[in-house]
């Protein structure tokens, strides 16, 4: 009777796992990257035009309402075409190039009116943070000017609404509460076999 009541207890914590982990696991993939300050950005675009090669990177992972963080870098096109993979190309700085960025979306939405990008937090990058006030396609339009000319980058977008962030905490308090379910588990019908062994013997 004990062996099949510990057997009982081994199905009873495997099923747990079954259930309690692949949920976990969807969880996690449906989390968007952190939208942090410092975090992980992603790449939105990249391209030449003129005399310049513009590279606009986006956190979080995609373009969301209310509001979205860019992070550009700008390089002289002919040095950068020379340079292999860039690993020598020089972002120009905003004492070379002024970058400003707007942007225009769909019927009834607030337009965003040309704003600068500057190279505060890095002097690698023009930073700055876009607007936006309603899902659907967007339009951005990044200028670079310098005493090589003024270039626009037409880059279309299609902003969504912001995906809740589960943080990691909760993700371990869940994969805490399926461990120690399954030990509760484990445990009672120990006991309870030892108490049945235990009457056993005596009788």
């Amino acid at each position: 009777m004990y062996g099949r009541l510990r057997v009982a207890a081994m199905v009873a914590l495997l099923l747990l796992a079954a259930v309690g982990l692949p949920a976990v696991a969807v969880i996690v993939m449906t989390m968007g990257r952190p939208a942090a300050a410092n975090g992980a950005s992603t790449l939105l675009y990249e391209g030449m035009q003129g005399p310049y090669q513009l590279v606009v990177r986006i956190i979080p992972a995609r373009p969301v309402v209310p509001q979205t963080h860019f992070s550009m870098q700008v390089f002289d096109a002919a040095a950068a075409a020379v340079a292999d993979a860039d690993a020598d190309a020089r972002p120009l700085r905003d004492t070379e190039a002024q970058v400003t960025v707007a942007a225009s979306g769909p019927p009834g939405a607030a337009a965003v009116s040309p704003r600068p990008a500057l190279n505060d937090a890095s002097l690698a990058y023009f930073e700055v943070d876009v607007p936006f006030d309603a899902v659907g396609l967007w339009q951005l339009r990044v200028t670079v000017a310098s005493e090589d000319g003024r270039e626009v980058f037409e880059i279309p977008l299609e902003v969504e609404t912001a995906r809740a962030g589960i943080q990691w905490l909760w993700i371990g308090i869940a994969l805490a509460a399926i461990l120690l379910a399954g030990l509760w588990t484990w445990l009672k019908v120990s006991r309870s076999g030892r108490v049945e062994s235990e009457a056993e013997a005596e009788s």
